[in-house]
């Protein structure tokens, strides 16, 4: 089970780490490559900049995130500020939605639904974080509008995972929480529904 998880997870986050995050503009004698190019690049606000680490050379490095940023952002945030958006592409459709359909969590099957506040996720397989379940619902208290009304509950025990349905007149939200895992004291690997190590945010488009 262990090596689908890690599949599906790979799956899951090779779309995000494939996206990066390029704040300078075009100039106007670009050649006509390079601005193709640059019109391909994703749009990101800063509630879904991913805050990537950086390689010795200075490059951006995809596969390792910078939590203390991520922290600190919760520290910080002031939910008014948030307006829930998806990656959007600067091209002719930029007004198009980047809509994840998710096809291998059974609770999320029927509904189309869109990545958000990435800028405040913890991925599970590539930045987790470990905080005890009130302190994970706290956390999404955070950044969630003030009016949510959970809906309804569901596990995936194929990824050991729960995922929080919400409804608020800023539309629909699906809190992804990631259980953690402890070895006992035969040095088995026991699941712990107590602990989260994995956060990320859904939006129904």
């Amino acid at each position: 089970m262990k090596k689908r998880i890690k599949i599906l997870m790979i799956v899951s986050i090779a779309s995000l780490l494939a996206i990066g995050c390029e704040k300078d503009v075009s100039k106007k004698n670009d050649k006509p490559d390079e601005a193709n190019k640059k019109a391909e690049q994703v749009v990101v606000s800063e509630e879904n900049d991913i805050p990537y680490l950086k390689t010795e050379t200075g490059e951006i490095d995809y596969t390792n995130i910078d939590n203390s940023i991520i922290d600190e952002r919760y520290e910080k945030v002031n939910k008014k500020d948030l307006k829930y958006e998806t990656i959007k592409k600067n091209n002719d459709r930029s007004d198009e939605e980047q809509i994840t359909k998710i096809i291998v969590a059974e609770p999320l099957r029927d509904k189309n639904y869109a990545s958000i506040l990435q800028g405040y996720t913890y991925f599970s397989e590539v930045n987790p974080t470990r905080v005890a379940y009130d302190e994970a619902i706290e956390l999404v208290n955070k950044v969630l509008p003030d009016d949510i009304v959970k809906v309804k509950e569901e596990e995936d025990t194929d990824v050991n995972k729960k995922y929080i349905f919400y409804s608020s007149e800023k539309g629909n939200f699906v809190v992804g929480l990631c259980y953690g895992y402890e070895f006992n004291e035969n040095n088995e690997e026991e699941l712990r529904k107590d602990i989260i190590v994995g956060i990320d945010y859904l939006r129904e488009v």
